[in-house]
């Protein structure tokens, strides 16, 4: 009776915690928390490593593109890893191109975990209610996750900073992606790492600390005032290791 009991508070207590998709996308929810019940009464070893905490050179990823994204709290710079998620990189450079991201809100405020955006529905606030099911890829269709065990941003994790694609199942990328607040060492590699905040964090901060209507939970909702993006500029660099 005490173990399940014990089981319980612990089931309780990541439902507090995780989520990186949208709350109106419940089926990534349910099987992400089933994940995490099966990993509590199942101590065999999981199919990926789990990230170190000291990066080393080959949890180091390469730096392919410079972002400037300029939103309603103030600026960010994001490095992208072209070299791990060509793809998925790809598909963000280019919607960035075609000014896809100008106007697009910050649907989502999970407070000491993530923020995501890139529905392009925010756009409308006769579609509120729909506000994180929608998306577009640059491919015309969803395409693959890009999670390679052997990728320094697989081994390196999703640390504070790291922006990630948010899907409602695997293989169903589109626009919509999350940054993490904080290093979340017990997020499941399920999510196609693709960049980093190399500046700015202030500004995540802030944006992480916005009020917000609550939707999954108490601390997991949509901001009271819009989160605009205002532009997303990107440039290609020279492939740099990142410091």
């Amino acid at each position: 009776m005490k173990q399940l009991l014990l089981l319980l508070c612990l089931i309780l207590a990541l439902l507090a915690v995780t989520g990186c998709q949208d709350y109106a996308q419940p089926e990534r929810l349910r099987r992400f928390m089933a994940a995490q019940k099966q990993t509590i009464q199942n101590t065999a070893p999981k199919k990926l490593t789990a990230p170190s905490d000291t990066a080393t050179a080959d949890t180091v990823p390469l730096l392919t593109h410079r972002v400037v994204m300029r939103t309603s709290l103030g600026e960010m710079v994001i490095g992208l890893y072209g070299k791990d998620a060509p793809q998925t990189v790809e598909n963000f450079v280019k919607l960035a191109e075609k000014k896809f991201f100008r106007g697009i809100l910050v649907h989502r405020v999970a407070r000491n975990f993530v923020i995501q955006a890139g529905d392009p529905k925010t756009k409308d606030k006769r579609k509120k209610d729909e506000w994180g099911t929608g998306g577009e890829s640059t491919f015309g269709e969803p395409f693959p996750d890009e999670i390679f065990l052997d990728a320094p941003s697989t081994k390196a994790g999703y640390k504070r900073g790291t922006i990630a694609m948010a899907s409602r199942s695997p293989d169903a990328n589109t626009s919509q992606f999350f940054i993490c607040l904080r290093d979340v060492p017990e997020l499941p590699q399920q999510f196609t790492i693709f960049g980093k905040v190399l500046d700015g964090l202030d500004v995540l901060d802030a944006i992480g600390k916005a009020e917000i209507i609550p939707q999954l939970n108490e601390n997991d909702g949509r901001p009271v005032k819009a989160i605009v993006i205002k532009s997303v500029a990107v440039a290609k660099i020279r492939p740099v290791t990142q410091k």
